[in-house]
């Protein structure tokens, strides 16, 4: 069943503590009217209806799309909601799940380095799931705009610490991913970032030892 209670705990604390009332003109009538709006599309995105879920996910796109910037406490629970979408199992839910979450890293890319971890390596994890190609894209599309949206050295120091995490059993289409990520990080972070072999004294193992062979 996917309710709300079943929260990814990783994701609780996940996002940014900084205020966003500034952002959003204060607590006039048009912005608590726009907060209740948030609230009831928050609701129908953690709905265990999948069509209410995708009703939301289209409201939550205009929002967006609005330039309507999420209060904290929307933002974290917003948060903890993609968490569990990333293994909503309706493929129609799982879709335009991956086209708001662009809309979404766009808009608030300078809040969710909390939840980058999350973002990254699940978008990741996907790429060895059995997607038709059309997702496939989009999820594609998503690690793009996260590659362009959050410091790379932050990015690089993501990935070092989920390919030594023993707890992670990426298959080999996930390997592959993760270091054409990394490739792809390496050419567009300057050299003068990386210091005898190391990003901001981190050490990455021999690959060996990592299991990321992929011949």
């Amino acid at each position: 069943i996917y309710s709300d209670d079943d929260a990814n705990s990783d994701a609780s604390s996940a996002c940014s503590e900084r205020s966003f009332s500034s952002r959003n003109g204060g607590a006039g009538p048009h912005f608590l009217r726009q907060t209740e709006d948030v609230a009831e599309v928050l609701n129908h995105c953690a709905s265990s209806n999948w069509s209410e879920r995708k009703e939301g996910l289209l409201g939550l796109q205009n929002l967006l799309k609005g330039q309507r910037m999420l209060s904290r406490v929307e933002l974290k629970r917003l948060c903890e909601i993609f968490t569990r979408m990333f293994a909503d199992p309706h493929s129609k839910v799982f879709s335009m799940f991956l086209e708001t979450l662009v809309d979404f890293i766009v808009l608030h890319r300078d809040d969710l380095q909390d939840w980058l971890f999350v973002l990254l390596t699940q978008l990741l994890k996907k790429m060895g799931a059995d997607l038709l190609g059309s997702v496939q894209a989009k999820v594609q599309k998503a690690l793009d705009v996260t590659r362009e949206s959050f410091p790379l050295e932050l990015q690089f120091n993501i990935l070092m610490r989920f390919i030594v995490d023993q707890t992670q059993t990426p298959n080999l289409k996930v390997k592959v991913a993760i270091l054409r990520y990394i490739e792809a990080l390496a050419r567009q972070m300057d050299p003068a970032d990386f210091r005898d072999g190391t990003v901001s004294g981190f050490t990455p193992p021999h690959p060996t030892r990592l299991g990321l062979e992929v011949t």
